[in-house]
């Protein structure tokens, strides 16, 4: 959107203000509010495409007839006269709103540098999150060695039990000696159960705790991605054309036959309307 105070601050814009201070209050607004719509307007209209004698020639004459609509049957004779001068100004002054489209891709770019440097902020967020996933590699080694430990255990209990195999054989005529090692082995195995329940329940809170900090950090960079994005969203901006209802009476048909020959020359061109 071309920046209305820089639009008003130039030579061209500060003769159109002296022009419309010399009618009353109620057609100066009128007239203050079709310029804000034809300035915000205009890089919409030419939508991107080269800035052409006669594509200037076509907008400003949709200008002309928008200003005339809007005082309907009532229009007085300065209206009439303040709507011509300023056509007439805008022909006289096309340099100055070239510049003004010039200062739009300015706009456009800055823009840019503000997608780029989301994008680069976006990239930041896919390297926590690959820390995040070195983190869930971590938890599957802590995981893996606890396992190790419960097999471990499971070793040594089929360890005790071979021995008390060995035991029974070598003291069979013995039930004493039998008896007592029978209940070492109970002891033994309620021990081994009671450790293998106790491994089983960290193995448990373990996976819980981490699937818990997984959770935790998934949310917070889940947060941070959207925020990225908005801002990217928030960049870009919006542009509010014309409404169809400013053009309905408009008839491109009606120009003389030296617009019509530069029509014929441009129609070709990108972005003419």
């Amino acid at each position: 959107m071309i920046k209305r105070d820089l639009f008003m601050s130039s030579e061209f814009g500060q003769n159109l203000m002296r022009l419309l201070d010399a009618g009353s209050v109620d057609h100066r607004n009128k007239m203050t509010q079709i310029i804000d719509d034809f300035i915000r307007s205009f890089p919409q209209m030419l939508r991107g495409g080269q800035i052409t004698q006669y594509t200037i020639e076509t907008i400003l004459r949709r200008f002309r007839d928008q200003i005339i609509r809007s005082e309907g049957e009532m229009m007085h004779k300065y209206t009439i006269v303040a709507s011509r001068q300023i056509y007439q100004l805008f022909q006289k002054n096309l340099g100055s709103i070239e510049t003004e489209f010039v200062e739009k891709k300015k706009d456009l770019t800055e823009t840019k540098q503000t997608l780029n440097q989301t994008q680069k902020e976006l990239a930041d967020s896919n390297n926590r999150v690959q820390s995040l996933a070195n983190l869930i590699e971590e938890a599957d080694v802590s995981i893996q060695s606890l396992m190790e430990e419960r097999d471990s255990l499971h070793t040594s209990v089929s360890e005790t039990i071979r021995k008390y195999n060995e035991v029974q054989r070598e003291l069979e005529g013995d039930k004493v000696k039998i008896k007592k090692y029978e209940t070492q082995l109970a002891a033994m195995q309620n021990e081994a159960s009671t450790a293998l329940d106790s491994l089983a329940n960290k193995l448990s809170d373990q996976e819980r705790k981490w699937q818990e900090r997984f959770e935790r950090e998934e949310k917070k960079w889940q947060l941070r991605l959207l925020e990225a994005t908005m801002k990217q969203e928030e960049g870009i901006g919006a542009q509010t054309p014309f409404k169809e209802d400013d053009f309905r009476d408009f008839d491109p048909n009606k120009t003389d036959s030296k617009k019509e020959d530069d029509k014929t020359k441009t129609e070709s061109a990108p972005g003419t309307t």
